[in-house]
């Protein structure tokens, strides 16, 4: 999971060495959640679990591509009228098990406190920890890139092809030229950067 900023030298790489990163969505309240688990090596009993809560109009959803392995890769832009303000509108929450810093947390100290004018949210979604396109579909649910009818569809498609090649823009361009449009004047001011995954 990475957060990107406009210039070359603005890339946050979230995962860190004693945390673990998860990823949830909910198609209801149209939210993502990611939640780091931050343990102390020196000790098992003393640990953190940050939560950081984004909603869908918080920011931009920029494309979702299925990659040779099966896995997903979901680019999402921070809306600029955002960018300036601490935590985005993205709401936190945090459980202590014994003492641990906030400065520890890359959620907060790399997301939540990030002063970049722009911010691109990048997240690896492992084919293994997936259910291809059921998870799609909750994903672009979550961000209103489908209706709950085209949801149904998805999820209950029969003899579906892999994930691998998927280019959601190029999908949703060619069925639905009108959102593509308004979703092409909403991020114009997009600048496209080099994706690294690890």
């Amino acid at each position: 999971m990475f957060l990107r900023g406009s210039e070359s030298n603005q890339t946050r790489e979230l995962h860190q060495a004693d945390s673990e990163l998860d990823v949830f969505f909910d198609l209801i309240l149209h939210t993502m959640i990611i939640r780091e688990i931050t343990k102390d090596p020196k000790t098992r009993k003393t640990f953190r679990v940050t939560y950081l809560k984004i909603d869908a109009q918080s920011v931009h959803f920029v494309n979702m591509h299925g990659l040779a392995d099966n896995s997903l890769l979901l680019s999402l832009r921070v809306r600029e009228s955002l960018c300036a303000v601490k935590g985005h509108k993205m709401r936190m929450r945090v459980k202590h098990f014994g003492f641990m810093p906030m400065e520890d947390s890359k959620l907060y100290t790399d997301v939540y406190c990030c002063d970049w004018s722009e911010q691109n949210i990048e997240i690896l979604l492992p084919g293994k920890r997936i259910h291809e396109w059921k998870t799609v579909a909750l994903i672009l649910a979550t961000f209103h890139r489908i209706s709950k009818e085209q949801w149904c569809l998805l999820v209950n498609m029969a003899g579906a092809p892999g994930i691998a090649g998927l280019n959601w823009k190029v999908i949703e361009s060619e069925l639905w030229p009108e959102k593509s449009e308004l979703k092409e004047i909403e991020i114009a001011d997009a600048k496209p950067v080099d994706t690294v995954v690890s």
